[in-house]
């Protein structure tokens, strides 16, 4: 299975994005998880960080805000 490139943007409160971060993953289910892992470990995540979003090229693969973003749903 070929693997396929992401982008993972942490959000701040305001919609800016606060920090970048591509990789590959091999479906948007494991592009999710990894962006949701990325928002857990960002080092200002509890104080700076609102949520993350996901994307695939152009394509908005999920976008999460602060407490969703902890969730698995």
């Amino acid at each position: 299975m070929a693997m396929v490139k992401y982008r993972c943007c942490l959000l701040a409160s305001d919609g800016r994005i606060t920090s970048r971060r591509e990789y590959v993953a091999k479906d948007d289910a494991e592009a999710v998880e990894s962006g949701r892992a990325m928002y857990k470990t960002h080092e200002e995540a509890a104080s700076v960080t609102h949520g993350f979003e996901v994307w695939q090229g152009v394509r908005l693969v999920v976008r999460k805000l602060s407490d969703e973003a902890n969730n698995r749903n």
